[in-house]
């Protein structure tokens, strides 16, 4: 996989699990 993509994706997973995580609470 492509390491620019991959971290991309990475970062893109830490800001939806911060919205979860200000939904949920």
């Amino acid at each position: 996989m492509d390491d620019a993509l991959s971290k991309k994706i990475e970062t893109v997973a830490l800001e939806v699990r911060r919205k979860f995580l200000d939904i949920a609470f």
